[in-house]
């Protein structure tokens, strides 16, 4: 969550590997992200308009509400301390969010850029998310509580691609009949 040059190398990659560059700038609806932009977006709609900040409020209740057992949640995109973010949580001191669990902060990189996304679409828009492995660094109980966030009404038009290995995310999946597993493997 924390920038490492002023580019998104992770970013360029991954369009460079993965798809036409023509056809991204045609449409323009491709977004990647990585995480290493967290920072400068934060610091946007912190600044931003009425909307903008309220979105990071509600984003914030939301972590508060169903990561953090109900403490209160604050990001700050702190100035003197140029691209990083800490993290108030309830009566705790404030601290660099990279002092917090990795699997909080990725908690923290797959839901941001979904709260993200809310203001961006229109009630007949579908947006499909891909994430590879989100288990990496989530206690099976947070990765219970990452699928109950996929399944959340707040993101109804959204349509969610897991690549995964974890049998925790399989087991949660397995009575929901909004879910399709599929098992892949290549042909020889």
């Amino acid at each position: 969550m924390r920038p490492l040059s002023e580019e998104d190398i992770y970013q360029e990659r991954t369009i460079e590997d993965y798809f036409n560059i023509g056809t991204i700038r045609e449409n323009g609806k491709l977004t990647i992200f990585t995480g290493l932009e967290s920072y400068d977006l934060l610091k946007s709609y912190a600044h931003g308009d009425f909307n903008e900040r309220n979105l990071i409020e509600k984003y914030q209740a939301y972590l508060s509400e169903n990561f953090f057992d109900g403490e209160e949640v604050y990001l700050i995109p702190k100035e003197k301390d140029k691209n990083i973010i800490s993290i108030k949580i309830g009566n705790e001191f404030e601290r660099p969010i990279y002092e917090l669990g990795d699997g909080l902060q990725s908690i923290i990189n797959i839901t941001f850029p979904l709260f993200l996304n809310l203001k961006e679409i229109e009630e007949t828009d579908n947006v499909l998310v891909f994430i590879e492995e989100p288990e990496i660094h989530l206690h099976p109980a947070l990765q219970k509580k990452l699928i109950k966030t996929f399944e959340d009404d707040i993101f109804n038009n959204f349509q969610f691609f897991l690549t995964t290995h974890s049998n925790h995310f399989l087991d949660n999946t397995l009575t929901n009949n909004n879910v399709s597993v599929f098992f892949i493997s290549e042909k020889k």
